[in-house]
């Protein structure tokens, strides 16, 4: 009768951590992926045009307030 012997133990290779990042795991025996993580320069970069669009509607629309400002002191006086 021949002896089974356990397998030699090998060092778990590395793996990097995006790897990791995407591994399922299981939680009340059900499989659950982890949520991507998101780089927040693209919700930056998504959000930028309304940014400056904004700016610049503010920036008018002050400009026409101090024009209108500036024009009823000078009636007025």
């Amino acid at each position: 009768m021949t002896v089974l012997e356990p397998p030699p133990q090998v060092a778990p290779k590395s793996l990097p951590d995006h790897a990791t990042v995407t591994a399922p795991r299981i939680v009340n025996g059900l499989t659950v992926r982890p949520r991507k993580q998101i780089n927040a320069w693209y919700y930056g970069l998504l959000l930028l045009p309304d940014f400056a669009a904004l700016l610049v509607v503010v920036g008018l629309g002050m400009h026409r307030m101090l024009r209108y400002l500036d024009a009823k002191r000078k009636k007025e006086g």
